[in-house]
């Protein structure tokens, strides 16, 4: 099953899929902030520098397969109401 969801934007990293449920997942920025965007185990460092660089003048839409062990994570420096917008494919 396939299932659309939205992210507000936030200064901390926020998790917006996990791999043990969801097989696949496409994230598109609905903002003018960057979007780091950080795939791994457990959330981020709030100083990483391991991240992808989202922003609506530049990468803009990423589609992702997840191992079951993988953890999306995204954030935005600046709250704002909706960040990302998105689709999760339940993990079959």
């Amino acid at each position: 099953m396939t299932n659309t969801f939205r992210v507000a934007g936030a200064t901390d990293y926020q998790l917006v899929a996990d791999g043990a449920n969801y097989g696949r997942v496409g994230l598109q920025v609905n903002t003018v902030y960057p979007v780091s965007v950080f795939i791994g185990t457990a959330a981020p460092a709030s100083n990483t520098e391991d991240f992808m660089l989202m922003t609506p003048d530049g990468t803009r839409e990423i589609v992702v397969n997840l191992a079951a062990t993988d953890k999306v994570y995204v954030r935005t420096g600046t709250a704002t109401d909706v960040a990302i917008r998105g689709f999760r494919e339940t993990r079959s």
